[in-house]
């Protein structure tokens, strides 16, 4: 099967969170209605940077043609394990309708076999792309 055709900057981003992390995380996003995932991702920083004080960790989003957005982050133990809290945490509140855990785990090629599967489902588009960002 062919990979899918992505932007340099995306294709960049997802190298930085192969490179050496103690975990690694994907996750998908989905809702009725529009998904503002700068206060989504804005909501998850604020939390671990409240609970955990300094954790390293990257993340990527990228909008699916479902509508849906996935998110890959490369970080510390803390950081990857409040990812179910935050989930749980989004719902209840109204930030997404659904999240669901695609990957969880430490190596690398695992990892970006799951990003790839997900990239199938990528979605060119002219709206707000972010390729993350690296937290010290």
């Amino acid at each position: 099967m062919e990979k899918p055709v992505v932007s340099e900057q995306l294709a960049a981003r997802i190298a930085k969170l192969a490179e050496p992390a103690p975990r690694r995380i994907i996750f998908k996003l989905q809702s009725n209605t529009s998904l503002d995932i700068n206060r989504i991702l804005g909501n998850f920083k604020e939390v671990v940077q409240r609970i955990y004080s300094q954790q390293s960790y990257s993340i990527l989003w990228f909008r699916c043609k479902d509508g849906s957005i996935t998110v890959a982050i490369a970080g510390t133990r803390p950081v990857i394990a409040h990812v179910e809290l935050f989930l749980a945490h989004g719902r209840m509140s109204g930030l997404f309708e659904s999240g669901k855990i695609v990957y969880a785990g430490m190596g690398a090629g695992s990892f970006e076999a799951h990003v790839e599967r997900q990239l199938r489902q990528y979605e060119v588009t002219s709206v707000q792309h972010s390729f993350g960002g690296t937290n010290p």
